[in-house]
């Protein structure tokens, strides 16, 4: 869904962006690295325990993994370092419940599932094309579902939930409200459904982490979509394929700083 957001808030962004990702470059603002390296050492920690980031820095798995390479921030690389360590303390690699899939992208391609399931997919978010990427997918039992009211400071109920994590400068007035309302966690919800149709969410977590001195955290519950729910992603997505069709090049001066500093900026894009 990112890419249609991308397009709503400035076509030639989305456009630039979608260039460089078929080219293999990974760019972002700091900001958007930092967030990069944090979620590739989550998807590694839920995957196969507590490591130390620093074996990353090893030459080999640089050139395994390019758009990781701490070299090309080590600011961001040292921010990322600092939250990661600091929600292993906070959150051990149970606490989530049992894993059921890490960074899953969906619609998934055959041989992994049925061609059908694209056409399911896109059927049920209400786009084509659409793919989202999954940082984690779990299944809470009724204990465990009881566990995070202290762990996390929620009350939810059993059952399958999206996980996703996301790095945050700090925790503003409508944190709460801007992820319970999210168009995304929404669209992850259906994709999800459609995909697995016998392991419906209860719901999706947006687990955010503050990057402050001594890191803060925050969970937020996201109710499933609504018939209301789908019918704003349904606006939504009318409204990005509009400006697809005709407003594609055209670039949103009133963007290049906000809600930081454009990457694009005067690399690509001259405003006009």
């Amino acid at each position: 869904i990112s890419h249609y957001t991308s397009l709503v808030t400035c076509g030639r962004k989305a456009k630039l962006s979608k260039e460089a990702a078929a080219k293999g470059i990974h760019g972002g603002t700091p900001e958007m690295k930092a967030g990069t390296f944090f979620h590739a050492f989550l998807a590694r920690y839920y995957a196969s325990g507590a490591f130390d980031p620093d074996v990353l820095l090893d030459h080999e798995q640089i050139e395994a993994a390019p758009h990781l390479d701490p070299y090309t921030n080590l600011d961001a690389w040292q921010i990322a370092v600092r939250c990661f360590k600091a929600y292993t303390v906070r959150f051990d690699r149970g606490e989530l419940g049992t894993t059921q899939g890490i960074e899953l992208v969906l619609p998934r391609r055959p041989p992994v599932a049925s061609p059908s399931e694209t056409v399911l997919v896109e059927a049920a978010v209400g786009i084509s094309p659409f793919t989202c990427g999954i940082d984690l997918a779990i299944k809470l039992t009724a204990k465990q579902a009881a566990r995070l009211k202290l762990t996390r400071g929620v009350v939810i109920d059993p059952g399958y939930y999206i996980v996703d994590h996301k790095l945050e400068a700090a925790r503003r007035q409508n944190t709460h409200d801007r992820y319970l309302g999210s168009l995304q966690l929404k669209a992850y919800m259906l994709a999800w459904n459609a995909a697995f149709p016998k392991k419906k969410a209860s719901g999706a977590l947006a687990s955010l982490t503050f990057k402050l001195k001594t890191p803060d955290f925050l969970t937020v519950v996201v109710p499933p979509p609504s018939p209301a729910d789908e019918a704003v992603l349904a606006s939504f997505f009318k409204g990005a394929v509009v400006l697809a069709e005709h407003l594609l090049d055209w670039p949103n001066p009133t963007a290049c700083y906000f809600p930081t500093t454009c990457s694009f900026l005067h690399r690509g894009c001259n405003r006009f």
